[in-house]
């Protein structure tokens, strides 16, 4: 789902993390950042086939880092506010989402995994 305020180019986004690529601080930069394809909807062609619909979101220090210590074993659902700016890459200028402030849903098989972790050396 996307929300867009068109007048002050803002957006409110609610997907599915997918391809999150981090660059963190070791690797010799002074701000971590990532990017994050985020699934927000699909669409149906006139054959009836379903694609999924992705936006790239792009975050810088601490969030960053939250997102990929997040998404970094699962496919959480986020909840991403910010600004939309045009990006060029291989010569497209595409938009995408400044993050200014997320929210995270964890994935049930993520939580489910660490339940039974959690309680796997009780006998019952």
């Amino acid at each position: 789902m996307i929300l867009l305020d068109k007048e002050n180019n803002s957006a409110l986004f609610v997907g599915t993390a997918y391809g999150v690529k981090y660059y963190g601080v070791e690797d010799g930069r002074e701000n971590s950042f990532c990017r994050i394809r985020v699934n927000y909807d699909y669409e149906v062609d006139e054959f009836g086939d379903r694609h999924q619909l992705y936006f790239t979101c792009v975050a810088y220090g601490a969030l960053a880092d939250y997102i990929q210590a997040v998404a970094e074993d699962a496919k959480p659902t986020l909840l991403l506010v910010g600004k939309v700016e045009d990006h060029e890459y291989n010569s497209k200028v595409e938009p995408q989402l400044i993050v200014k402030w997320v929210s995270v849903q964890p994935t049930l098989p993520a939580a489910k995994k660490k339940r039974e972790e959690d309680f796997s050396d009780i006998d019952i």
